[in-house]
């Protein structure tokens, strides 16, 4: 990809490798031994196979890690947030409201399709559902959400805290990767 490359490209180019690896927690030293090696025509201590099996078992690892990581953050923030005052939680503990706006007008039921406004984002503010009206059905919601926009009334307005354990959809086919925020 670099066949004539200058002396300084290719040096960057070991910068731009080195940064990637300290990025995984790779042992850069090992790398550049594994490297020496290969030039030299020696065998790799691992098979192929075994290396893409070692490799998906770390990424794996790592994967969980993060996981639990948001999940304990956002269990963290849920608890810090059920301190306030005004805040209301959904019988699961793992949705959390605030009434914005009190509604004036008949309240939600189970086989009412309302039309609502909804924005969707995450705790630093990164939109991921942009402000937009839609039809909503109840028979796809998981419970809680359910037990939440039922319970509103006309103009009503609310704004929602969503553990990621808990999925958006009842098939759980959309698990977010982190707390999200809906005002709706």
């Amino acid at each position: 990809f670099l066949y004539a490359a200058s002396s300084d490209v290719s040096e960057t180019l070991g910068h731009h490798i080195a940064n990637e690896l300290k990025k995984n927690d790779v042992d850069i030293e090992k790398v550049i031994k594994g490297m020496k090696e290969e030039q030299n025509g020696k065998k790799a201590p691992l098979s192929d196979e075994a290396y893409q099996k070692e490799v998906s078992a770390i990424s794996q690892k790592q994967r969980e890690d993060r996981e639990k990581k948001v999940y304990d953050e956002a269990t963290a923030f849920l608890e810090k947030n059920a301190l306030e005052k005004s805040m209301k939680q959904a019988s699961s503990g793992k949705l959390q409201y605030l009434v914005l706006k009190e509604g004036n007008g008949k309240k939600l039921e189970i086989y009412n399709t309302p039309l609502v406004r909804l924005k969707g984002f995450d705790l630093s503010c990164n939109v991921f559902f942009p402000e937009s009206e839609m039809l909503l059905s109840f028979d796809d919601l998981i419970p809680d959400l359910n037990q939440v926009i039922l319970d509103m009334k006309e103009s009503e307005k609310r704004k929602i805290f969503l553990h990621p354990s808990l999925g958006f959809f009842k098939d759980s086919s959309i698990v977010p990767q982190k707390l999200l925020i809906f005002e709706i």
